[in-house]
């Protein structure tokens, strides 16, 4: 996909501004997350527009995490990200999937604007 220089600034931008309140998912060298947090990808190329979702690590008996467990913290930080993001003037959609996204954008990327 390629990914022009609006889609990184709207991507970064949201990334930036998640960042100040949320931890961003850490993952290992096979995908794996490590740690629990937000991810902002970009979305369609050419649309700026911005992928946002919560990953929290698979779960096993190692780390404590149920299926229920694990879908009860999506939806509820994908919806503290909304917010967060509402709040900041962004254009914020619901995306139905079998997880919960969202797709932002703004309606301008100024320079130097992070939030």
């Amino acid at each position: 996909m390629d990914v022009d220089a609006r889609d990184q600034a709207v991507t970064l931008a949201a990334t930036a501004l998640l960042l100040q309140r949320y931890p961003a998912a850490q993952f290992d060298e096979y995908s794996r997350v490590l740690t629990a947090g937000f991810l902002c990808s970009p979305g369609w190329p050419g649309r700026g527009q911005v992928g946002v979702g919560h990953h929290v690590p698979f779960p096993d008996a190692i780390n404590g995490y149920s299926f229920a467990d694990v879908a009860a913290e999506e939806h509820v930080f994908v919806a503290a990200y909304a917010d967060l993001l509402r709040a900041d003037g962004w254009t914020v959609r619901e995306v139905v999937t079998t997880r919960p996204k969202l797709l932002v954008s703004q309606l301008a990327v100024l320079p130097g604007r992070t939030s």
